[in-house]
């Protein structure tokens, strides 16, 4: 829950969410305008300047990959849009609960049909992954 209160507070800036350097942030963020996502990792928001435009300004910023020889990882400026919420459907954890209780249900087969599902959340393009789950490829 710390990592979504980061983000929706647009006061933060990269220092404060660095705090403790022992612990790894790691993330999955919704590519738009497609189907895709992508892991990205050294999470912050972009401090504004004193008496100038920064153009990162208030802007999520994130590493992507390792890079190569002396260039390292990419450095990404995301746009302000995975920090809005966008409505999406999604069951709940009883209606999921429900049918895996059932105990015929195939692992590989969707837990219900996308017209049956009627509860609506909001939610970021961006989400909080566990560290270890990266795995290099």
């Amino acid at each position: 829950m710390a990592f979504y209160n980061f983000l929706e507070d647009p006061q933060n800036i990269l220092r404060d969410w660095n705090e403790d350097d022992s612990t790894v942030f790691t993330a999955l963020v919704s590519v738009l305008e497609s189907n895709m996502v992508m892991v990205v990792y050294g999470l912050g928001i972009g401090p504004p300047c004193i008496s100038q435009v920064s153009l990162i300004a208030r802007k999520l910023l994130a590493l992507f990959s390792e890079g190569g020889g002396m260039l390292g990882p990419v450095q990404l400026v995301l746009d302000t849009q995975v920090r809005s919420k966008a409505p999406t459907k999604s069951l709940t954890a009883d209606e999921v609960y429900a049918v895996l209780q059932g105990g015929t249900h195939a692992v590989d087969k969707p837990i219900a049909r996308a017209l049956n599902v009627t509860n609506e959340v909001a939610i970021m393009r961006v989400a909080p992954i566990l560290a270890y789950l990266v795995v290099r490829s």
